[in-house]
């Protein structure tokens, strides 16, 4: 049996700022909160993805926490994966449920790590100026920062990215995201763990980074 596991966010779909600069394809609304349209696919990738879903297993992998993956009403309707990975790699959902034996797995992992909140109190006052929005965790698993990019220097970035990394945690800076991960809080740790569960024999993949 195959798998094709892919993320989500820029890759199989995306936010209406992206798909204005695409005039080639018809978009579906397929995310939305609090009255505001959220995300998007083309409905020649939603065709695929239907058909992909019934022949091999689709498995979203993505770093959504499981409130926002379930925000994506395409998989809450037309295309319903089996699995899904969320909270980047923290959290497996089988039938839209959480997977109890991998997160018990995770949860004894993270023993290895500086925890979430020593780590986050620890962060706080590392940081220097008023460079930060807002700090928020993603499932108790991984915290994101929400930052002013132009008001922070790379020389502070990598002072707390060599920090993190001594810590057992992964820095990552997307826009204006900048997230620290646990090391066991991996994506590609949880597909792997799939592919074993499942009896995979090939997963095919796709992502807009290596990570």
């Amino acid at each position: 049996m195959r798998a094709f596991a892919s993320d989500l966010d820029r890759t199989l779909i995306y936010s209406s700022r992206m798909i204005e600069q695409d005039t080639q394809q018809n978009y579906e609304l397929i995310e939305t909160l609090d009255g505001k349209e959220i995300s998007y696919i083309s409905n020649y990738a939603s065709k695929l993805l239907q058909k992909v879903n019934k022949e091999i297993y689709f498995i979203p992998v993505t770093t959504r926490t499981v409130e926002q993956y379930r925000r994506i009403t395409l998989f809450q309707t037309t295309i319903q994966p089996e699995y899904a990975i969320t909270s980047n790699g923290g959290r497996i959902l089988k039938n839209g449920k959480v997977l109890s034996d991998w997160s018990n797995r995770i949860n004894a992992s993270l023993e290895e790590c500086l925890s979430l909140d020593a780590f986050v109190q620890q962060l706080e006052n590392l940081i220097t100026g008023n460079w930060v929005e807002r700090i928020r965790h993603a499932d108790y698993l991984f915290v994101y920062l929400i930052i002013k990019r132009d008001h922070v220097s790379s020389e502070e970035l990598y002072h707390l990215f060599e920090w993190s990394r001594e810590q057992g945690w992964q820095p990552s800076l997307q826009g204006r995201k900048l997230y620290f991960v646990p090391n066991p809080v991996n994506k590609w740790k949880a597909v792997d763990y799939l592919k074993k569960e499942i009896g995979l024999s090939y997963v095919y993949t796709a992502g807009d980074s290596p990570s």
